[in-house]
């Protein structure tokens, strides 16, 4: 019970501390004013409860207290991912451990952990063991700096267009479509709405018979080349693209034309980079029709 009392001073005093604040202190956006002594009541209740935890004092309070400390809404995201990584066969002391790390952090965090992790984990998405399920997961919420929203998204359509489950026919595994899947939803921070919709649109284009018509294999590692390149290069090498083989424009074979393309195209940034890239050289036009 003294510990209890202990605990919960703790939190009024934080409590007050900032309802003692001046009135532009209250206004500033910059502050959130915490619902602490909830969060330590429903995360105390739940870790002396709950079949897995059963806690005792003092380490009952105590670890309450700690939960708390992430501010309001704080003991929900540790309650949603203790339970959910306890069910998936995560011991009692990790599964705190991740549970207190997102316990701090946001509700936008927290669910793009939980999503992501769901998707490498659960046997009808990629069915990847708890250790690279959880990497995974963590690299796409608690490591990634941008719009989580977005990149939960993405990781989600990639995940679903190239596991071993998908029609796409893609020559992956499971677990390189993970880290494929992570790569590049954490690469599409500067793009507008998402880096998944532009990879399947020059996916799409590669892989047409009427466009360039490569392999699944081979459109799937250009795709990825160019997407990686930043926002501009996929429409880039489409329009490079279509240029090389018009007969208005270079008139160029289909092999010739993606070389060019891509060449072009993965230049987008090019006046970014500290050095210089090469110049492109258009290649000859063929005397005599296309390849």
């Amino acid at each position: 019970m003294t510990a209890l009392l202990l605990a919960l001073s703790g939190c009024s005093h934080s409590v007050t501390k900032k309802s003692s604040a001046s009135t532009a202190e209250e206004s500033d956006p910059r502050l959130e004013l915490c619902l602490t002594t909830r969060e330590f009541v429903t995360a105390l209740e739940f870790v002396r409860d709950d079949e897995n935890f059963r806690l005792k004092e003092p380490e009952a309070s105590e670890l309450a207290l700690q939960i708390a400390d992430g501010c309001t809404g704080a003991a929900q995201r540790f309650i949603s991912a203790a339970k959910l990584l306890i069910r998936s066969g995560l011991n009692r002391r990790d599964a705190t451990n991740w549970g207190l790390k997102l316990a701090r952090d946001s509700d936008a965090r927290a669910q793009a952990f939980s999503s992501a992790f769901k998707r490498a984990y659960l046997e009808e998405y990629l069915d990847l063991d708890l250790s690279t399920a959880l990497k995974i997961a963590s690299e796409v919420s608690l490591e990634f700096p941008g719009d989580l929203r977005r990149v939960r998204d993405d990781f989600e359509r990639l995940v679903d267009f190239c596991s071993e489950k998908s029609d796409a026919g893609l020559p992956l595994s499971n677990v390189r479509c993970g880290e494929f899947a992570s790569s590049l939803a954490k690469k599409g921070a500067p793009w507008q709405g998402g880096i998944a919709s532009p990879f399947f649109r020059v996916f799409e284009f590669l892989t047409s018979e009427r466009e360039a018509s490569l392999t699944t294999q081979d459109a799937f590692r250009t795709a990825e080349t160019l997407v990686s390149a930043g926002p501009k290069a996929p429409e880039n090498f489409i329009q490079a693209y279509r240029y090389a083989v018009s007969g208005d424009g270079l008139g160029l074979g289909r092999s010739e034309a993606i070389a060019f393309a891509r060449n072009l195209s993965i230049r987008t940034t090019a006046k970014n980079e500290a050095k210089p890239a090469a110049p492109v050289v258009a290649p000859s036009r063929p005397e005599s029709g296309k390849n």
